[in-house]
């Protein structure tokens, strides 16, 4: 395949980083040297033999919802591919009036209270597959560089208009999820009318299932859904690359849920430019995670700057366009401090590697974590399979196309 550039556009409240480099080709045969575990995962290599953005908390915390972290096989009850019904240009998800709700919904979703047109939507996580942190800046916030890819764990989420002339409404049944304007998905909400005018409010369902402190961007998704969803109902207002610039007023990790899938960002992650996949998207993937999570804050601070990689970001971008997913590209300067906080999240690593090394997986942390990644590989290790106190699913690289919303993958 010849060399092309796969940055597409980039976008942001202030304009682009200048002089980025284009990626590289995507290599059909894997050129890697082995790393001290070896193996590579995608751009056609072979398996062989044998690495947050924003601050929103600052403690760490263990989850009280412990069915988040039992072993959990991610399907949502929505088939990827699904089209029904239109609302908008280029609208990809399901439209519902009251009389089909029944037959339509999931069975634990509930009826809008107020019998307007309903859409359900898909609400994605990510993960990064590097990560590197550049500069400390003078507003104590991080410039970064990170391959961002949005993945098929994700929650349900319903939308509706609201008859309310006051305030939205979110109902979820979990009870550790806040339903006020500490949630991201109000604050999109309030965003959207700020930013557009419109004065319309929202009823909102959320069916979690992304577990929290993970590093998985969870509540970024939701808030990158409920932009769409809003603007859907609102007849399309914004344009796409509107709805990205704003997102990054309420948060870093949302503005790559506008990407088409993989997306190379920096700044404070608020600068996305679209990239080709680097991987196959049914590259196999398993996620695992404690218990516990970890608060971006904690992370940062614990960062020593003078402990990082030297990698230059853009080689580890074309590393993995060439090579696929290797030790050398699967980055994260995160890992030594979640580690040094967590040391178990650092135990619970080797542990994978050591169980997965005929499957010739890469293991990596996400984020901030405290979820780590088993790129090459969707079966659960035993030893991971019989912890009830860890959250296990597998999963799948997605994209989509513009105007249209993620879907989960089939498998």
């Amino acid at each position: 395949m010849s060399s092309r550039s796969s940055l597409a556009f980039a976008t942001r409240a202030r304009a682009a980083t200048p002089g980025a480099t284009p990626a590289v080709k995507r290599s059909l045969s894997s050129s890697a040297s082995s790393s001290r575990r070896g193996g590579a995962v995608g751009a056609g290599a072979r398996r062989g033999g044998g690495g947050k953005n924003a601050a929103f908390s600052s403690v760490l915390f263990s989850s009280s919802h412990s069915h988040r972290h039992r072993q959990h096989q991610h399907r949502m009850g929505r088939r990827g591919g699904e089209n029904r019904g239109s609302i908008g240009r280029g609208f990809r998800g399901k439209m519902t009036t009251m009389a089909s709700l029944s037959s339509s919904s999931s069975s634990t979703m509930q009826q809008n209270p107020d019998g307007f047109a309903q859409i359900d939507l898909f609400s994605p996580s990510k993960i990064n597959l590097f990560l590197r942190i550049v500069r400390r800046r003078e507003d104590g916030y991080h410039d970064l560089a990170s391959l961002f890819h949005v993945i098929d764990l994700g929650d349900e989420m319903s939308f509706a208009k609201s008859s309310s002339e006051t305030k939205d409404t979110l109902v979820c049944e979990d009870a550790s999820i806040p339903l006020d304007e500490s949630n991201l998905v109000i604050k999109a909400l309030n965003l959207f009318r700020a930013k557009t005018g419109i004065k319309q409010y929202f009823w909102v369902e959320l069916k979690k299932t992304v577990p929290s402190g993970a590093g998985l961007g969870g509540g970024s998704g939701n808030a990158a859904t409920a932009l769409y969803a809003a603007n859907k109902l609102c007849g399309d207002v914004a344009t796409e690359e509107e709805l990205l610039e704003w997102s990054g007023d309420i948060g870093s990790d949302i503005s790559v849920f506008f990407s088409t899938g993989a997306a190379y960002c920096t700044g404070r992650g608020e600068i996305v430019e679209d990239v080709e996949p680097p991987l196959p998207l049914t590259t196999k993937m398993c996620l695992v995670k404690p218990s516990i999570g970890l608060s971006t804050p904690t992370i940062f601070k614990a960062l020593d700057l003078d402990k990082r990689s030297k990698a230059e970001p853009l080689d580890l971008l074309k590393s993995l366009n060439a090579d696929g997913c290797t030790y050398e590209n699967a980055i994260n300067d995160l890992e030594r401090p979640a580690f040094s906080k967590l040391p178990e999240l650092g135990e619970l690593k080797d542990k994978l590697i050591d169980a997965t090394k005929e499957d010739g997986a890469v293991v990596f942390m996400s984020g901030s974590g405290s979820t780590i990644v088993l790129l090459g590989t969707d079966t659960v290790p035993k030893f991971a399979m019989e912890d009830d106190d860890l959250f296990k699913s597998k999963a799948r690289l997605i994209s989509r196309k513009k105007g249209e919303w993620f879907v989960p993958s089939n498998v």
